[in-house]
Formats: structure tokens, C-alpha cells, sequence
């Protein structure tokens, strides 16, 4: 047995043995380390998917760390969480992935502050549903509607907001994401984000300012 495949098995016994409690801190503690481990070797494809599943389903904060390690999942492991042909993936998005996308937003535009928590937590969020929906046409048609096609919505809002956020890596993550809602087209993307002053950082960023018709 590997060390990874140990670390595993650690973690099964944990969630899968029901001592997975919020007000036991060293249960946190532990998860949370076996979580680092795999994000830092990049081997988030070796974790038992039954693991992380339940991991993302439980209502506490393992959801951003397991979200964390999936930054860097081969995309056919990643889309296979979140299947929206079989139920529990669609759950798993409806449920997970987007509350969470959705939850991080607000919390980074209304607190407003510079560096916080909220922040850094809500890019590894970005880039997994950027990963995702871009995988799957499904996924994007369903991510758009919720986002960009609700125009009165508070989650499309914020997610505008933040495409002029000061920080950068909110800024080009949030502009990534709704840039593959688009279909990666410029017309689409200045359309949906409002014009050419919220369209504009992801536009400089990918030297297209130019192709942007009316800028």
C-alpha cells in the first residue's frame, strides 16, 4: 500500500465512519491535512471518488478544501463528479458546485476587503466550474442560464463585479469562466457582461480588445 493510498483510507475512516463531526476539531485538522497532501502532489485523481463526493456533500468546510484539490484533476475525473446524466452528479452540481460559486461571490463583494479569506477561497471555485463547464456543453448551457441569461439576478451581479475586482486573480478567474459561458466568442462575452468596460480586462488580457465589435 502506497502512503497515498493509506492517507485514503485514513480519510475513508473518518467520513465513511461517521466521525466526520463539526465540534471535533482534530477530525478537521486531520481531513484537512490529507486534503493539502493530495492538492500539493497534484493527485487528486488517486482519492477514492465515493471520498470526495461525500466530501463535497457535507454541509461544513471541507466542501472549499475538496474544491481546492480538484484544481488539478485531469477534466474526464473532474466532469465525472459532477455528471449530469446520472442524479448524484447532477446534485452534486446543483448542490454543491454552484450554492458554492454562488455563496463565495456574495461574500467577496460584500466584504470588500483586499486579500481576505473569502477571496482566495473563491478562485480555486472559479476555475473547477470553469473546468467543468467547459468540459461539458450541458453544464455551460445550465451555468449560463443560472449566470449571465438571469438578468435580474443577484448572483450575476456580483459576478460582474467582480470582473473590475482590484485583485487580479479574482478579476481574470471570474473573466475565465463566463468567457467559456460565451463559447470563447467576443461578441457573446461584451453582450452578456454588460459592454466593453466589463468586457474589457478579459479582453486586454487575451490581446482581443480590438475584436471586440462597438470598442
Amino acid at each position: 500500500m502506497t502512503t497515498l493510498q493509506l492517507l485514503s483510507c485514513i480519510a475513508k475512516w473518518y467520513v465513511h465512519g461517521h466521525h466526520l463531526r463539526k465540534d471535533d476539531p482534530r477530525v478537521s485538522e486531520i481531513v484537512h491535512e490529507i486534503l493539502r497532501i493530495f492538492y500539493v502532489v497534484k493527485a487528486a485523481s488517486q482519492l477514492d471518488q465515493d471520498l470526495i463526493k461525500d466530501l463535497l456533500a457535507a454541509e461544513n468546510e471541507f466542501q472549499l478544501g475538496t474544491i481546492l484539490m480538484l484544481m488539478d484533476m485531469e477534466p474526464p475525473a473532474l466532469l465525472s463528479l459532477a455528471n449530469t446524466k446520472d442524479d448524484e452528479g447532477k446534485r452534486l452540481f446543483e448542490r454543491v458546485f454552484f450554492p458554492t460559486l454562488e455563496r463565495q461571490v456574495s461574500l467577496v463583494v460584500e466584504e470588500t476587503i483586499i486579500g481576505s479569506k473569502a477571496a482566495s477561497a473563491l478562485t480555486p471555485v472559479l476555475v473547477v466550474m470553469q473546468q467543468l463547464c467547459k468540459a461539458s456543453q450541458e453544464l455551460r448551457k445550465e451555468t449560463k442560464e443560472k449566470i449571465l441569461l438571469s438578468k435580474e439576478s443577484r448572483v450575476r451581479k456580483h459576478c460582474l463585479q467582480c470582473l473590475t475586482w482590484i485583485e487580479p486573480h479574482v478579476k481574470r478567474c471570474m473573466g475565465e469562466l463566463l468567457w467559456t459561458l460565451c463559447e470563447e466568442s467576443a461578441q457573446e462575452y461584451k453582450l452578456q457582461v454588460g459592454g466593453i468596460g466589463n468586457a474589457w480586462p478579459m479582453m486586454a488580457a487575451r490581446g482581443l480588445v480590438q475584436n471586440v465589435p462597438g470598442s
